[in-house]
């Protein structure tokens, strides 16, 4: 018979204690990764992962750019080193200090004081990349943002073609169903029962195609909110209320875009930072003025050494073999580089502006037309039903398909809609453009 020998008190309160955090972890990492079932747009917003890369890439450049402010700050503090100088001589016979020992030990503190715009233009150099970094990551979770919307959008639409795509099936198949009974009486010919069986692969084909959308759509979604692990399940409709606004003037939106558009705000900045490298790269000809302490501890003391000395330092350069001139003409292209990117990119702002405004006026009216389709679709099913129910129609199938495209195309445009309003917000860094959570539209 085996003995169970009994683990000492500290070893078996260890044990226990480890027993319950493994228990008490295990559902709070399962909370963690799971999304909430069915999800909604506005969680989808909320949950979206830090650990995305993009995001990561500007968290990253972001504390580059502190760090880089910290370094050009404290390049002008002091410097204090400790400085050991072990020396072995052999004095002259006469020598009053026959020791061989002439080592020394000193404390040098070093204070720059003025260096004719150097140091003033590199720490602005600093704070306007720290400024481009700044600008960069609002730009970076704007666009994030706007690619969930879409992904979060196209989840919706493939479940949406996968129950148009259902529906047909079906009605491919009773039509077919039905042309095998007659084909078997004689009424139809097997051309005619091969076109309806061709139809159903074909409706069949596409239902199965369509089913395939509807999980890449949902990785897609996941990677976009930076958790591709977790796949969501059922979506909700959003809540777009704020797409039936009248679009804002064209003229409003452009001077907002050019003012507070976050990528334009980064390139400008980074424009800011290169000006002020070329200005720090010409100032290297410049001369230096700094204030030295030294405490010196001498092994051979005698009265001409000073232990405690006091100066000012005046540097001045005479001859770099062209290296200023060389660093110079480089910052001096980095200005022109930064200055022709951000005029690149106002260029494509003002064209995107006005593309997206001309989009949302087209998708409104786009809208109406839908709209009364819609209504025309919903009466010629209720018609169809009726003629149904009196015999004089043999199905509904046509008219319950032709309704539930109008009804894709329908969510489509809304969606549509909403991507615009969002890609005038990020454009225009206006967050009252953002069609979630605005107020409901009063004609």
């Amino acid at each position: 018979m085996r003995s169970h020998l009994p683990l000492p008190a500290s070893a078996a309160s260890q044990a226990a204690l480890i027993l319950a955090l493994a228990l008490l972890t295990a559902p709070v990492a399962q909370a963690d990764t799971a999304l909430p079932t069915p999800l909604s747009l506005e969680s989808a917003l909320s949950l979206a992962s830090a650990a995305h890369p993009e995001r990561a890439l500007a968290r990253s450049a972001l504390a580059r750019a502190q760090a880089e402010t910290r370094r050009a700050h404290a390049a002008d503090g002091a410097r204090l080193d400790a400085r050991l100088d072990a020396r072995y001589i052999n004095p002259p016979p006469a020598s009053p200090y026959p020791e061989h020992n002439d080592s020394s030990a000193a404390l040098v503190l070093n204070q720059p004081l003025y260096d004719f715009g150097r140091s003033r233009a590199r720490d602005r150099a600093a704070e306007a990349g720290l400024e481009a970094a700044r600008h960069a990551q609002k730009e970076t979770l704007a666009r994030q943002r706007l690619e969930i919307m879409r992904r979060f959008f196209d989840v919706l639409l493939a479940d949406q073609r996968f129950a148009e795509a259902n529906e047909a099936m079906a009605v491919a198949y009773v039509d077919f169903d039905r042309a095998r009974d007659r084909n078997k009486l004689g009424q139809i010919s097997d051309i005619e029962l091969l076109a309806r069986e061709d139809a159903y692969q074909a409706a069949r084909s596409r239902r199965y195609a369509d089913e395939a959308a509807q999980r890449t759509s949902r990785a897609l979604l996941a990677a976009a909110m930076g958790r591709p692990d977790t796949l969501p399940e059922q979506l909700i409709p959003p809540h777009l209320a704020g797409i039936d606004r009248q679009p804002p003037d064209y003229e409003a939106l452009l001077a907002r875009a050019l003012r507070d558009n976050p990528a334009l705000a980064a390139l400008r900045a980074r424009l800011a930072r290169a000006q002020s490298r070329l200005a720090e790269r010409q100032a290297e000809g410049n001369p230096r003025l700094g204030l030295e302490l030294r405490a010196t501890r001498y092994a051979r003391d005698f009265g001409t050494r000073d232990p405690f000395s006091a100066g000012l330092v005046l540097e001045v350069p005479l001859y770099s073999g062209g290296r200023v001139d060389a660093d110079s003409d480089l910052a001096r292209a980095e200005v022109s580089r930064a200055r022709a990117e951000a005029s690149r990119y106002e260029y494509r702002l003002r064209q995107a502006i006005l593309e997206t405004w001309q989009r949302l006026l087209t998708l409104k009216a786009r809208a109406e037309a839908l709209a009364v389709q819609t209504d025309y679709r919903d009466l010629y099913l209720d018609r169809s039903r009726a003629l149904y129910d009196l015999q004089l129609k043999t199905d509904l199938g046509d008219a319950m398909v032709q309704q539930s495209a109008t009804r894709s195309r329908l969510m489509a445009n809304r969606f549509e809609r909403a991507l615009a309003w969002e890609t005038l917000a990020t454009l225009t860094g206006d967050t009252h453009l953002e069609p979630i959570g605005q107020p409901e539209h009063k004609p």
